[in-house]
């Protein structure tokens, strides 16, 4: 028996960044249960329609294009490009916020960190959902903690407080999960450079329990 005749264990939504991200998240959208209909929720983002047009299972309504044209494999400038032009920092921004289904049980964001587009907007998409959809679930956490505690005693021991009311949220926060592939050596010094700076933003958003 397939396992795609049984509902997965674990509700996801798989978002792809960029060539190489966006080709990880369609295959998973060719995932199909018996009825046909599809067992995850895929998305793609990428800098330009052209690159999209690769994709077999993300239906259309699930894609978005930045309209930047290419981006190339340079990551930092794709990051000014992103943060200096509105209409692509917007849509990016509601691509996470409205696109994205915090009530699956996880979130994973595909990339390849070779390139422009999926470097640079995987690091800007991580920070967009935890700020929309998780950092108010800690701030109402410590409301309740401020509201049951004496005011000097939450004013002097704020860190601590902070820490427990992650700790009570986080059963309630969604999940994300971050696959990235890595580049090889022929792919330049600059590029594994960048790459570099970029891969300890991640791990350091990774290691932050907020």
């Amino acid at each position: 028996m397939l396992f795609t005749n049984n509902p997965p264990a674990i509700n996801m939504t798989m978002v792809g960044f960029g060539q190489a991200g966006t080709r990880m998240a369609d295959l998973f959208a060719a995932i199909k249960d018996k009825n046909g209909a599809p067992v995850y929720n895929c998305l793609a983002l990428n800098s330009n329609d052209g690159d999209l047009k690769g994709l077999a299972h993300i239906p259309e309504s699930n894609q978005v294009s930045l309209e930047l044209g290419g981006l190339g494999k340079n990551p930092e400038k794709a990051m000014r490009v992103i943060d200096e032009n509105e209409d692509a920092k917007e849509k990016l921004k509601q691509f996470i916020t409205q696109r994205v289904r915090p009530q699956d049980d996880l979130v994973l964001f595909f990339a390849g960190l070779g390139g422009g587009t999926g470097t640079s907007t995987i690091v800007k998409s991580i920070e967009e959902f935890n700020d929309f959809h998780n950092k108010p679930i800690i701030k109402k956490e410590l409301i309740k903690l401020q509201q049951a505690t004496p005011p000097a005693e939450f004013k002097q021991n704020i860190k601590k407080y902070m820490a427990q009311a992650v700790k009570n949220a986080e059963e309630k926060t969604v999940k994300i999960g971050v696959v990235v592939t890595l580049p090889v050596r022929s792919d330049g010094p600059d590029v594994l450079r960048q790459v570099n700076d970029f891969t300890q933003r991640i791990w350091k958003l990774a290691k932050d329990k907020s």
